[in-house]
């Protein structure tokens, strides 16, 4: 597949942002509904708090220790589809997560979901400094704004329609990864030249290079 060398929008895209920060908040709000759910899974599987903190470390693993590492390969080789395909993960390892009966398929369920976010959000940052026109330290705020309160809305939903009922209603968060999927090919589709592949070589990142 050829790479084609994209130029930053000349001013801020509002539109490209905005659905970002949204999917954005979506992607962490579903990620939030781990910790939210620990101790339905603590009585329901009879879990220890090293079991516990086990599943946090395994989660951890894959959505932070990870991240540089698919950080690196997308800066070679960016791939825009990578976005949905991030969110096809969380929603497996959700989808894994409702119905897990032990603690290795729990640990296997947080594992796939941290995989998500570690795929999802370094492409995610390189497009937004592509849609910030030069401005991006309001952009990267704009797609804080939307991970921040994703993370708090989480647990909130997951006392709404979670806690009452059993964990196994944690599958319907898939809902919001169907949603997110949609966002993030749509959003694709808005970007310069309408490619899937962004390299981007700027006079003005050469500028800053030569800056720092």
């Amino acid at each position: 597949m050829q790479q084609n060398t994209q130029r930053p929008v000349s001013s801020i895209a509002y539109p490209i942002l905005i659905a970002l920060s949204i999917s954005h908040c979506l992607n962490d709000l579903l990620q939030s509904v781990i910790t939210a759910t620990y101790p339905l899974f603590k009585e329901d599987l009879t879990l220890s708090f090293a079991q516990i903190g086990l599943i946090t470390l395994v989660y951890q693993m894959s959505a932070s220790v990870f991240q540089p590492v698919f950080g690196l390969f997308f800066d070679k080789r960016p791939f825009a589809w990578t976005l949905p395909m991030g969110m096809l993960f969380t929603m497996t390892g959700l989808l894994n997560l409702a119905f897990s009966t032990n603690l290795y398929w729990v640990l296997f369920s947080v594992f796939i979901i941290g995989i998500g976010s570690s795929v999802l959000h370094p492409e995610a940052s390189r497009i937004t400094s592509l849609a910030s026109g030069g401005r991006r330290g309001l952009a990267q705020s704009l797609f804080q704004v939307g991970g921040n309160l994703g993370g708090s809305l989480g647990p909130l939903l997951v006392a709404l329609i979670v806690a009452p009922y059993g964990r196994h209603n944690i599958a319907l968060f898939a809902i919001l990864s169907v949603i997110a999927i949609w966002l993030f090919s749509n959003l694709i589709r808005l970007l310069p030249s309408n490619t899937i592949i962004l390299k981007i070589e700027t006079k003005f990142e050469s500028t800053l290079n030569c800056c720092v």
